[in-house]
C-alpha cells in the first residue's frame, strides 16, 4: 500500500524559492540587508506557517529558519545601537539575550540531529551523541559546543556567530543542495562561508554517508541511491556555481579539499594495501560528475587527476618511496582516474589527460613517476609511446636510482638514451656527463646524484 507524505508546500518549487530566500546571492553585503529582508519572509513562512500546520516539517528546514532567525535577531540589535540616539535608554537586545537565542538554536539544531541519527541506526544501546553525531557526518564541534551550551556557561558570542556560519553550511550541504534546481547566488555565499568550506562540508558528508552504509550492508539498497544522488546533484551545484563571473572556482574548491585534505585516502593504510575499499566509496560520486554533460564536469575531471599527480611529485624523491603508503596510494588514484574501458573492452588511457600526466612525470622523475608514467606510455597507444617515449627515457635517466628503481627509466627499461656508450663522469657539482671511448663529453647517463629541480632548469 502506498505510503503519503504531507508536507506543507504545495510544489518543489516552492521549497526552491524558499531556499533562494534563505541562502541569498553574494552581490547583496550581509551588513546592509534589504528591506524587506528575504531571509526575514523565508522563516517567517517556516516558523510561523509551514511549523504548526506540518508536524512533519524536516529538522534540517526548521533548524536553517532558527539558525538564521537568531542571525536576523542580532542584526536587528547591531542596527539600533549603531544608530545614534539622543537617548541612552535604547531598547537594543542585550548581548546576554543575542546570545540565549543563538545557544538556543543551535543546540536544538544539534539535539534534533543526533537524536534523528539514533533511531535511523536502530542502536541496541544508548550510542552517547558524539558517536551519533560522527556516524552522520556531523562535525564534532558541533556537539562540544552543544554540551557548552547545556551543561556549562554559555560560549561568547564570538564563537556562537562563527558556529551559526558552520551551521549553516553544513544544512547547504546535507540537505539543501540536495534539492537540485540550480542555487541563488555564488558559492562564495552558502552558509556564510567560502566555496571550500561548502565543499568540505559536502564531501565529508558524502564519506560519512558511503561509510555508514557499507558498515550497515545497506550500499545497494534504493534508499541509499537515492542519497548518492542527492549528493552527486549538490556536488555537481557546486562545480557549476559562480561559472560566470568566476571560472573554476567550485572546480578548484571541490579538488582541493579532496587533495590537499586526503579525503580520497585512507585514514590507516600500509604499503601494498589494496584500494578497492577507497575507490568503491568514491566511485560513484566521481562517475556521475565526471559523466556529467558540461565543461565544468569535464575540467573536474582533467584536474582532480592532475591536482593528484602534483601532490604525488610535491616532495623530493627518497630511497624509501616504493614503501611510502601515501604517495603509493596517490599513484593508484591517479591511474584509477586516467584509466577507462573502451569499446572493445580493453583499458584505455583518457586522451585529455594522457599528455599532461606524461609532461609532469618527466619533468618531475622519481619512483612514482616512472610507475605512473610508464604506465601511461604502455596503454596509450603507439603512436603515444613514440612521441614521448624518448623524453620520458631522459627524465628517467636524470632521475635513477632514486627509490630503488633498478634499472633506468625509461621504457623497456633503458637507462641510456642516444646509444651513447661511455663512462660516467661526476664532477665536482654533482652533475653527471656521459664520456666517450675518444674523451669527448656528451650526451645523456644516469647520474649517481639525483637532481633536485625539473629538466631544464640549472641548479
Amino acid at each position: 500500500m502506498a505510503r503519503y507524505t504531507t508536507t506543507p508546500w504545495q510544489h518543489p518549487a516552492d521549497l526552491l524559492a524558499l531556499r533562494a530566500q534563505l541562502y541569498p546571492p553574494s552581490s547583496t553585503p550581509p551588513t546592509c540587508p534589504p528591506d524587506p529582508d528575504p531571509r526575514a519572509q523565508a522563516t517567517a513562512r517556516i516558523l510561523q506557517a509551514w511549523k504548526p500546520r506540518s508536524p512533519n516539517l524536516p529538522h534540517a528546514i526548521e533548524s536553517t529558519a532558527l539558525l538564521i532567525d537568531a542571525q536576523l535577531h542580532h542584526t536587528k540589535t547591531k542596527t539600533k545601537t549603531d544608530v545614534t540616539h539622543p537617548n541612552p535608554n535604547t531598547t537594543a537586545n542585550s548581548t546576554s539575550s543575542i546570545r540565549a537565542v543563538y545557544a538556543a538554536a543551535f543546540a536544538r539544531f544539534v539535539t534534533g540531529f543526533c537524536d534523528i541519527g539514533r533511531a535511523r541506526e536502530n542502536f541496541l544501546s544508548p550510542a552517547s551523541m558524539a558517536e551519533v553525531a560522527r556516524r552522520i557526518g556531523m562535525p564534532a564541534e558541533f556537539v562540544a559546543l552543544r554540551h557548552e551550551v547545556v551543561h556549562e556557561e554559555v560560549p561568547g558570542l564570538g564563537r556562537l556567530v562563527g558556529a551559526t556560519g558552520e551551521a549553516l553550511g553544513w544544512l547547504w550541504g546535507v540537505y539543501w543542495a540536495g534539492l537540485g534546481g540550480g542555487v541563488g547566488g555564488d558559492v562564495s555565499s552558502w552558509g556564510g562561508g567560502d566555496a571550500r568550506g561548502e565543499a568540505r562540508v559536502l564531501l565529508r558528508a558524502y564519506r560519512s554517508a558511503r561509510r555508514a552504509a557499507f558498515k550497515a550492508g545497506r550500499q545497494g539498497g534504493a534508499e541509499h541511491r537515492a542519497e548518492v544522488r542527492g549528493y552527486c546533484d549538490g556536488l555537481l551545484t557546486l562545480l557549476c556555481a559562480g561559472a560566470d563571473h568566476a571560472p573554476g572556482l567550485g572546480v578548484e574548491a571541490v579538488n582541493g579539499v579532496l587533495v590537499e585534505e586526503k579525503l580520497l585516502l585512507p585514514a590507516k593504510r600500509t604499503p601494498h594495501t589494496p584500494m578497492t575499499g577507497a575507490f568503491a566509496l568514491w566511485d560513484p560520486l566521481l562517475a556521475a560528475c565526471a559523466c556529467a554533460a558540461s565543461p565544468t564536469s569535464r575540467a573536474f575531471s582533467h584536474g582532480l587527476t592532475l591536482a593528484l599527480m602534483r601532490a604525488l611529485v610535491a616532495s623530493p624523491p627518497h630511497a624509501a618511496d616504493a614503501e611510502n603508503a601515501e604517495k603509493q596510494a596517490l599513484a593508484e588514484w591517479v591511474l584509477h582516474l586516467a584509466f577507462r574501458t573502451g569499446g572493445d573492452g580493453n583499458v584505455v588511457v583518457r586522451e585529455e589527460v594522457r599528455g599532461d600526466l606524461v609532461r609532469v612525470c618527466c619533468l618531475w622523475p622519481g619512483y612514482w613517476s616512472r610507475v605512473v608514467g610508464g604506465k601511461v606510455l604502455e596503454l596509450g597507444g603507439e603512436g603515444f609511446a613514440e612521441e614521448w617515449g624518448a623524453l620520458f627515457a631522459a627524465g628517467g635517466a636524470l632521475g635513477g636510482g632514486v627509490g630503488g628503481a633498478g634499472g633506468g627509466g625509461g621504457v623497456g627499461g633503458a637507462g641510456v638514451v642516444g646509444g651513447v656508450d661511455g663512462g660516467v663522469d661526476v664532477g665536482a657539482g654533482g652533475r653527471a656527463a656521459v664520456v666517450d671511448e675518444e674523451g669527448v663529453v656528451g650526451g645523456w647517463r644516469r647520474a649517481a646524484l639525483a637532481p633536485r629541480v625539473p629538466i631544464g632548469v640549472v641548479a
